[in-house]
């Protein structure tokens, strides 16, 4: 049986004096019956388990994008570093990262969609369909 998420996305910024706002994003992700969900529900391993795929696999990615000007402690297992995600139509886990975690501010609010093939081993399939 299969879980629908739905997920409201923020991006706001918020002006501290600085040259610039500081931007930031809040996700909110539910399900059906409006239990709202966390990323370690989605999983049937426990979280450093999940943590070190998911940044494994968004490391290599990031890496690849950014080169030298990706900032790894920004993906790494924390699990801080991974509090904004959804679910998008084609049953990827898109996690959200902020400006300045993983890149210069000039790179915006990157993103890194994990194909559900990269993570079926230890994800509940019911939020990936």
């Amino acid at each position: 049986k299969s879980v629908k998420i739905s997920t409201i996305v923020f991006h706001g910024s918020q002006y501290t004096g600085g040259a610039h706002p500081t931007p930031f994003i809040s996700t909110i992700p539910v399900d059906t019956n409006g239990k709202l969900l966390k990323l370690s529900d989605l999983f049937t391993v426990s979280a450093p388990e999940y943590l070190a795929v998911l940044s494994k696999y968004a490391s290599e990615i990031l890496s690849k994008e950014y080169g030298d000007g990706f900032f790894k402690e920004g993906a790494d297992t924390n699990p801080e570093n991974w509090n904004n995600w959804y679910i998008n139509e084609n049953g990827n886990l898109v996690i959200l990262f902020g400006a300045y975690q993983v890149a210069a501010y000039v790179n915006g609010e990157p993103d890194v969609s994990i194909p559900f093939s990269e993570i079926k081993s230890i994800a509940k399939p019911e939020f990936f369909n």
